[in-house]
C-alpha cells in the first residue's frame, strides 16, 4: 500500500440536505464479530484490483481480526459502524474505531462488494455512520485514504471531508 492521507470532518458543519437512499430490500445493521468471515471476504472482493488490493484471504483476515482487535485505528466503535446486508450477504460496511490517541472517530474501512458497487451504498453507509457519530455528539471525525484512490477520496470530499496537511 502505498502513501496514506488524513481527511477530516468538523460535524457540527455536516448538513446532508438531500434524502437518503431508500433501499427497503436491504437490511442495515451494526457488524458483529460473527461477520468476521464475510467482512473478509467482502474486503477481499471489494479492494481487488484496486491500490488497496488485499492479496491473500490470510491478509484480508488478519487485518479484520486487527480491526475487531482495536489495532485499527483504535477501540472499534461497533454501534457507530453500519452494514448493508443483502440476502443475508454483506454488501457493503463502514467501520468505526475511536482513535484513543486523538479521542475522535476514524473510519477504518469503507467497502462495497464489486458487483454493488457505483450504486451509493458506501455513500448511504457514510452518511448514516456520520449522522450517528453527530449524534452521539463527537466533534469530528477522520478517515485514513491511501493517496491515489480516487474513489474513497471522491467519496469523502463530496462527503465534506478535507484533507489535512501533512
Amino acid at each position: 500500500m502505498g502513501l496514506r492521507s488524513i481527511y477530516r470532518l468538523d460535524l457540527d458543519k455536516f448538513v446532508r440536505p438531500e434524502p437518503e437512499l431508500s433501499l427497503g430490500y436491504m437490511i442495515i445493521r451494526s457488524p458483529q464479530v460473527v461477520d468476521l468471515e464475510d467482512l473478509t471476504r467482502l474486503m477481499l472482493d471489494a479492494y481487488k484490483g484496486t491500490i488497496d488490493d488485499w492479496e491473500t484471504y490470510e491478509d484480508a483476515l488478519n487485518e479484520v481480526r486487527a480491526y475487531f482487535a482495536g489495532e485499527r485505528g483504535g477501540p472499534q466503535l461497533m454501534d457507530c459502524s453500519k452494514v448493508y446486508e443483502l440476502r443475508k450477504k454483506i454488501v457493503s460496511a463502514c467501520l468505526i474505531a475511536e482513535s484513543t490517541e486523538l479521542q475522535i472517530p476514524i473510519i477504518a474501512y469503507i467497502m462495497t462488494s464489486a458487483e454493488m458497487k457505483r450504486q451509493g451504498l458506501a455513500r448511504s453507509l457514510l452518511i448514516t455512520t456520520l449522522r450517528g457519530l453527530r449524534d452521539l455528539e463527537y466533534a469530528a471525525v477522520q478517515a485514513v485514504i491511501t493517496d491515489g484512490n480516487a474513489p474513497a477520496e471522491q467519496l469523502f470530499i463530496q462527503t465534506g471531508f478535507k484533507r489535512v496537511a501533512d
